[in-house]
């Protein structure tokens, strides 16, 4: 088991994804390491699970006595109340019949005879003021700083 002395941070990003075995073995290697490094672990709960059904919140040793829990709750990303609605309603619950509806109001789905798809518009916003990726030439899109 590879130690994590030698740590003083340890990030485990997307933490809905780990099964249940992964963050014990995570939390094994902590203890090993005398518990000296800070180990976080960041996500949203309600996102799409691993491969494997039994997620870390299903271990006994999640618990607050192991593991202190910080809810943050400021979105940054948009202050648009209608979709904050509509991303917590399908972030949290079954969205009703009148939501989907709602969600889905002149939105239809790409025609690649129509250009580029939304995806690639987003990747493309998103990527504007980073280095030029390796895999960008194979969305076909050019390169804009």
């Amino acid at each position: 088991m590879q130690s994590m002395h030698g740590y003083s941070l340890v990030v485990v990003d997307e933490f809905s994804q780990p099964s249940q075995a992964n963050f014990e073995r995570i939390l094994r290697q902590w203890h090993a390491a005398d518990q000296s490094p800070a180990l976080v672990f960041l996500g949203d709960k309600y996102q799409l699970p691993g491969a494997d059904p039994l997620r870390p919140w299903d271990s006994p040793a999640w618990k607050p006595a192991t593991v202190q829990f910080v809810e943050l709750t400021f979105v940054y990303r948009t202050q648009d109340e209608s979709f904050l609605n509509m991303l917590d309603s399908l972030r949290t619950a079954m969205p009703t019949k009148l939501q989907l509806n709602q969600i889905c109001r002149n939105h239809k789905a790409w025609n690649p005879g129509r250009g580029t798809s939304p995806i690639q518009r987003t990747l493309a916003a998103c990527c504007a003021h980073t280095r030029r990726p390796s895999w960008w030439p194979q969305l076909g899109l050019a390169w804009h700083r």
